[in-house]
């Protein structure tokens, strides 16, 4: 019975208030360069321009801009930016 409760109390306090999931963006995805090291493969994705990285410079491929703040629906069906 206390688990029924616990359950009940949990799902009423998500409907109420909602559960919003933000995408934390890492620093490799803030930056469109690569430099990868020809003997391992590796990458170290710190660069803002070919010229930093030098000659072993690729595009990042996670590389996503400058994010934007992505909308949410909210309860009442308005969509804001948070």
């Amino acid at each position: 019975m206390r688990q029924i409760l616990t359950s009940v109390v949990m799902l009423a306090t998500f409907a109420i208030g909602g559960a919003h999931v933000g995408h934390a963006q890492s620093a490799a995805e803030r930056y469109p360069y690569c430099a990868q090291d020809s003997s391992t493969g590796a990458t170290n994705c710190y660069f803002q321009s070919r010229a930093q990285c030098g000659s072993r410079c690729i595009a990042n491929p996670s590389y996503v801009g400058d994010a934007q703040p992505q909308p949410y629906a909210r309860a009442h069906g308005r969509f804001e930016p948070r």
